[in-house]
């Protein structure tokens, strides 16, 4: 069989149809083969995500172990979360290099396997309380001070006239007792609601936050299906540590903006009447929640967009209106965080801190230029919108790395934000879309991935979807993120290279290493470094293209020099 491939041209053994045959006989065969070939698409797939769904159990588990004393071992946390970034990017491989099943039914098959599999991994984590961050349990405590009328931005836990108040059970366990909170208004209603089903219960905070990050797949799902792209691109998100560990684990507020943000996003798209205010509304949301998403209205909003600027304006005024007795104060400790210089700051803070440092300027300067550079950027972003009209969703995560840049601290529930995202635009590069509303759940080939001839006489022995072949597939596509190709940066594609969405992803997958970087002993330089790397890794197509173009202007201009015509002149 191998040397009849060889002794066949290229062409007839890639086409789709056999050449005529002498005999039923031999047709049979063909058709057999090619029934063969539709069950190596599938058949390693659904064992192979199973597997490494098994293999991430224990790792979670030992996670958990080891969450309230890896400070004085930080390798104890090290080691599993090196297993769980390695597995998650191995899943990602399987599912965005690998060509989708062209069965609906083994499709619904693969897709329940990895959801299935996301939320064994919530299960195995929320046994717990939160060790590694306390944050939830001033989720539980805020509101707490709210319903004996008490406001948390104006009062520290630590404030005597507190004394009366203070329980067994959340009180000991919050940090920065001598600040106030700072959580907006938005976060603060999140948390009376939870508050209104239990008081002061750390298991009512994480399954409030654990339906909120369910919720964050289902709009993820929602996303996908209605851009006709590869709902398996869920896995991008609902597998990743960070949304396991930090939501249902740790419990972050996070998931809740991330969840208002994606509704956002999705009723941008409507076009039933009051979906604009809607949309606006979400936003405000999510501000009200985290406050950075207040960015992404220059994503959302259009021209005369009266709606939505209503709904965003109006909404955030009315939440803040019951706290605006206490003045300045009323915003709690976010001023405070503002000025915080950790090592886990932006990589651009750093750059304006040392700039400020060396001419012994202060943190005043360093917050100053912090917001100029801020307004400079949201404004080369806005006109790169104008000019190029990528998708809502390029333009989301340049304003997300845009915060990052700039924030003052980066804390790894911080990123999952950048998931979802990514989901989508990984979506919009795939060589695969959607062939028909009937069956949106996965993509068929629209046209042939660029192989070499080998590779495509892999395809033809092995299947379609074998393992050899998806991993060759996989590696192409993630290698040619750096292909120096001025199209990446065009209208196509969401309107953004590959490159910088392969960075921000790779950013992600780094980000729960701070957990070590930041531990006693630990190296917190290496955060700037990996922010440098992502950065160039984001730029260098743009770059390698850049110099490209200088040395093609170069050698024009030394073969219009050398021409006979130019000297006699």
């Amino acid at each position: 069989m191998a040397q009849d491939l060889r002794s066949r041209p290229l062409d007839d053994t890639l086409s789709d149809d056999s050449a005529p045959h002498d005999n039923d006989a031999a047709t049979t065969v063909t058709r057999a083969g090619r029934r063969v070939a539709r069950l190596a698409n599938v058949w390693w797939r659904v064992p192979a995500l199973a597997a490494l769904a098994l293999l991430a159990l224990p790792l979670y588990a030992r996670v958990n172990s080891v969450s309230g004393t890896f400070l004085s071992h930080p390798t104890t946390l090290l080691w599993p979360l090196l297993g769980l970034s390695a597995l998650y990017a191995v899943a990602c491989l399987l599912i965005v290099g690998a060509r989708g099943p062209r069965s609906r039914r083994v499709a619904l098959v693969e897709l329940g396997v990895l959801l299935l599999a996301g939320v064994v991994f919530r299960a195995v984590v929320f046994g717990t309380p939160p060790l590694i961050s306390h944050d939830a349990y001033r989720y539980a405590w805020d509101p707490y001070l709210l319903a004996h009328g008490v406001s948390p931005y104006l009062h520290t836990p630590s404030d005597p006239a507190l004394i009366p108040l203070r329980d067994g059970a959340i009180w000991p366990m919050l940090n920065w007792r001598n600040a106030p909170t700072i959580y907006p208004p938005g976060a603060q209603s999140f948390f009376f609601l939870v508050y209104l089903v239990k008081p002061l219960s750390i298991w009512a905070v994480k399954t409030a936050i654990t339906a909120s990050d369910a919720i964050v797949g289902a709009l993820l799902l929602a996303l996908l299906r209605r851009r006709g792209l590869d709902a398996r691109l869920t896995l991008l998100y609902w597998w990743s540590p960070i949304a396991v560990i930090e939501f249902a684990g740790n419990a972050h507020i996070d998931a809740v903006a991330v969840a208002w943000v994606l509704l956002a996003l999705l009723l941008a798209e409507e076009r039933w009447r009051g979906a604009r205010f809607a949309a606006g509304v979400a936003l405000a949301l999510a501000t009200l929640t985290k406050f950075y998403p207040l960015l992404f209205v220059l994503a959302i909003g259009r021209r005369r967009d009266r709606s939505l600027y209503v709904g965003l304006a109006g909404t955030i005024a009315l939440a803040y209106l019951p706290f605006l007795g206490g003045g300045s104060r009323s915003t709690g400790f976010l001023a405070t965080y503002v000025g915080q210089r950790f090592p886990d700051q932006g990589i651009l803070v750093v750059a304006i801190a040392r700039f400020v440092g060396f001419f012994g300027g202060g943190d005043a300067l360093v917050v100053a230029l912090q917001a100029i550079a801020a307004l400079a950027l949201c404004g080369v972003i806005l006109r790169w919108r104008i000019r190029r009209g990528p998708s809502i969703e390029a333009t989301t995560l340049g304003l997300t790395a845009l915060y990052f840049a700039l924030a003052p601290h980066t804390f790894p529930w911080y990123v999952a934000i950048v998931l979802p995202l990514v989901a989508l635009l990984v979506g919009r590069h795939s060589r695969y879309s959607a062939a028909s509303t009937s069956n949106r759940l996965l993509p068929h080939p629209t046209r042939p991935f660029p192989l070499r001839r080998e590779g495509e006489l892999a395809r033809r022995r092995f299947g379609s979807g074998s393992p050899v072949q998806s991993f060759r597939m996989a590696v192409n596509r993630l290698g040619s993120a750096l292909a120096p190709t001025s199209r990446r940066y065009g209208k196509g594609a969401g309107g953004i290279g590959s490159a910088p969405v392969l960075a921000m992803w790779l950013f992600a997958l780094w980000i729960p290493f701070t957990y070590i970087m930041f531990a006693p002993g630990g190296n917190a330089h290496l955060f700037v470094w990996l922010s440098l790397a992502t950065v160039v890794d984001a730029a260098l197509p743009w770059l390698i293209s850049k110099r490209h173009a200088v040395f093609a202007e170069m050698h024009a201009d030394t073969g219009a020099s050398d021409d006979p015509q130019v000297h006699s002149a």
